[in-house]
């Protein structure tokens, strides 16, 4: 079941699609694949990022966790 399109804002900022100028978007998060752990059959335990997709266009935004000092 996907959810609705909405606006996002991420750092204080609104997420604006910059193909198509569209505000809203579809949230998923995705798996960042490794080679070595692919081999292995362990990608589920690589790092994961947020994905941002346009409701108009479908570009994506990909967003991974900082670290923060």
């Amino acid at each position: 079941m996907a959810k609705e399109p909405t606006t996002q804002r991420i750092a204080g900022k609104e997420l604006v699609c910059p193909i198509c100028g569209h505000a809203k978007f579809t949230q998923r998060r995705a798996l960042l694949s490794r080679r070595g752990l692919a081999l292995f059959d362990l990608e589920w335990i690589g790092k994961r990022a947020d994905t941002y997709i346009c409701a108009r266009c479908g570009y994506v935004y990909w967003f991974v966790p900082v670290k923060k000092d």
